[in-house]
């Protein structure tokens, strides 16, 4: 287990207790909102990436996986505002029976939205900090550290192993079957 380890799980800690105190019907919103982001990310991240690049190959899959991230990150949260701002008023009752149900529910679709979201955002900074390490000529320094942190996480292999399923799962429905960020070859 890494040090790399240890902040992905207090990371998803943290988001499994949010969702859990959150309830089903908004942690449902936010993934909505979280597959919206995606799918928007996915339409624009090139037209960004392209405006943004000097034209060499390095430099545009550079800023193809950070335009994603951001792209994602940013649009996942408008969207999932909006979807919330819906939903607001619907609720499962507080009762004994329901209010467990809904927290059960925000629980289990908190674990699948905390592992979807942090394994875009690990994907992103390993591959941002993997393509400036190899531009830099691989210098001994703190990249190296975070590059070989997460190649040697145990969370991040559990990961790619869940990367593939999650792939699967959106294919269908994303407009570009292969997304930069997802790439384990630099």
């Amino acid at each position: 287990m890494s040090w790399i380890d240890i902040i992905l799980f207090i990371f998803l800690i943290i988001i499994v207790y949010i969702c859990f105190s959150t309830g089903l019907i908004r942690v449902a919103s936010v993934m909505l909102g979280m597959y919206l982001g995606l799918q928007v990310a996915a339409l624009f991240y090139k037209i960004f990436a392209n405006i943004t690049s000097d034209g060499s190959a390095a430099s545009t899959m550079t800023n193809q996986v950070i335009w994603f991230g951001i792209l994602w990150l940013v649009w996942s949260i408008i969207l999932s505002l909006v979807v919330i701002s819906f939903t607001k008023e619907y609720s499962l009752p507080k009762t004994k029976k329901w209010g467990n149900i809904d927290q059960v529910g925000g629980l289990v679709l908190g674990i699948f939205a905390g592992v979807f979201g942090i394994l875009v955002v690990s994907y992103v900074v390993r591959n941002t900090v993997t393509m400036a390490w190899a531009a830099a000529q691989y210098p001994h320094n703190y990249m190296e550290g975070i590059v070989y942190g997460f190649d040697g996480s145990l969370l991040m292999s559990i990961f790619r192993t869940l990367k593939v399923v999650f792939l699967n799962v959106l294919s269908p429905w994303l407009p570009s079957n292969e997304i930069p960020v997802f790439t384990d070859k630099f």
